[in-house]
């Protein structure tokens, strides 16, 4: 991991105390500074450590450099927050791999939570940046409405079935096992199955009952509205 922190300009040997101790390294009261490629600059040692108050006012850009390990599956491509822009891209080694990460930013805060959200996989690349080419898949927020319709539908089958075993009819009337589903289901706009009822429980048992409210009709409700 690196981390290195430029400076503005010639507002460096203005500072304090400032002192030359080599042909590329200087420094102030407890402060190392470097002079490369036209560039002032110190380093920290991890993300934790703040940048030295004394530099604070003429910080013109923090670099980082680090990895995370390859079996956390991260996209490639570039990520973006406030200030912060990161590059993340697979590494490989004759004897590893792993997720590279450069980001730039001009606040250590955007910096830090950048990187945060690219470890815990809350942050995708930038819409056309990303380098596994354009995603398919469905969104976070989509896949959230997914998961919460199939739980839906899961519990009205599941109702279903514990009404069919009080039931008289064996299971095997076919028609009447159709009609019963046609009576909890309905085809939305975009052709998912939706429950018509909510099925909800009782509290005691575990039992459920059908909420008294149709969904298919409020849906009806609901498109005529907008249709007006």
């Amino acid at each position: 991991m690196s981390i290195n922190v430029y400076l503005k300009g010639e507002e460096v040997r203005e500072l304090k105390d400032f002192v030359q101790k080599t042909e590329i390294e200087y420094c102030i009261p407890g402060v190392k500074l470097w002079y490369e490629k036209g560039r002032w600059y110190t380093r920290l040692n991890d993300l934790s450590e703040p940048v030295p108050p004394v530099l604070a006012d003429i910080v013109e850009e923090i670099s980082f450099h680090g990895k995370i390990p390859f079996y956390v599956s991260r996209e490639a491509g570039i990520y973006r927050y406030n200030t912060a822009e990161a590059e993340v891209d697979l590494n490989k080694s004759s004897d590893d791999e792993w997720n590279e990460v450069r980001i730039n930013a001009k606040k250590m805060e955007d910096l830090r939570e950048l990187f945060r959200r690219i470890k815990i996989g809350s942050i995708r690349p930038e819409p056309g940046e990303s380098y596994g080419g354009e995603q398919r898949g469905l969104s976070r927020v989509e896949l959230d409405v997914e998961l919460k319709r199939k739980q839906a539908v899961i519990e009205v089958i599941c109702y279903f079935l514990d009404s069919l075993k009080l039931e008289r009819f064996p299971f095997c009337t076919k028609m009447r096992v159709v009609r019963r589903l046609n009576n909890l289901f309905y085809i939305d706009e975009n052709g998912k199955s939706q429950p018509k009822r909510r099925i909800v429980p009782l509290g005691i048992g575990g039992l459920m009952h059908e909420e008294s409210e149709d969904r298919s009709l409020l849906h009806q409700k609901r498109s005529g509205a907008e249709t007006e």
